[in-house]
């Protein structure tokens, strides 16, 4: 007997760099712009700093089932996930209990 499983993969992943925004200080108060304070303050500028970075990477798996070949046959054997059929399930009573709500709101019902 041969099983050969079947599922949908997806998956992304991404990365970047950013210098920190040039900011002064100005007698306690950081600002975006790099001019003097009233009443003869003077700004100085911060440090630069090194870059920011990130990144990160994501995946999903759903299994669909499996071909199963046994004595020079083949069938598929679908795979019920039972954690999607759950919340999609719960979702739909969400929305129909909302809609229910809202529509005894606009009749005046209490």
């Amino acid at each position: 007997m041969l099983i050969i499983p079947v599922a949908m993969v997806a998956g992304g992943g991404g990365g970047g760099t950013a210098r920190p925004r040039s900011r002064v200080l100005v007698a306690g108060h950081s600002s975006s712009l790099a001019e003097s304070g009233p009443a003869g303050r003077e700004a100085t500028p911060r440090d630069q700093g090194q870059p920011d970075a990130g990144g990160g990477f994501g995946g999903l798996v759903l299994p669909a089932g499996a071909y199963v070949v046994k004595g020079g046959q083949v069938r598929w054997v679908p795979a019920v996930d039972m954690t999607l059929v759950v919340v999609a399930s719960l979702t739909l009573v969400r929305i129909l209990a909302r809609t229910w709500t809202r529509s005894r709101r606009q009749r005046g019902r209490p």
